[in-house]
């Protein structure tokens, strides 16, 4: 069973999410995602960049998905493949070059309004 952790914000998606992936920790906030990187290590960890029912957030803040890249970076917790979801490209963009720099195996997933899709990629 895959341990994987998924960070949204949107209640439709984390339902669909959970859903899918009985076995997944479903967070919505960025330090509630900190808590649990922290707490064990993570086969798969697809994470959001606008949280907290906003849009296209400025990636400078905490409270995003690129404020919890920017800790993973400094802390290296153990994740074996991170996918960033957002809609936000360009803070999708930030999300996945920090953490390529950082050596993460990174995938960036598009996927449309009816939410995650049923198979993670390999």
């Amino acid at each position: 069973m895959a341990r994987i952790l998924f960070l949204d914000d949107d209640p439709v998606r984390c339902a669909r999410f959970a859903a899918l992936y009985a076995e997944a920790r479903v967070v919505m906030t960025a330090p509630q995602a900190i808590a649990a990187l922290r707490s064990s290590a993570w086969e798969i960890a697809s994470l959001d960049h606008d949280l907290g029912g906003k849009y296209y957030v400025d990636s400078a803040r905490d409270d995003t998905g690129m404020g919890v890249v920017r800790w993973m970076v400094d802390e290296r917790p153990a994740v074996g493949h991170v996918i960033v979801h957002s809609f936000n490209d360009q803070g999708a963009g930030l999300m996945v070059e920090a953490l390529r720099a950082a050596g993460y195996r990174t995938t960036r997933l598009y996927f449309g309004v009816d939410g995650y899709p049923e198979a993670l990629p390999e």
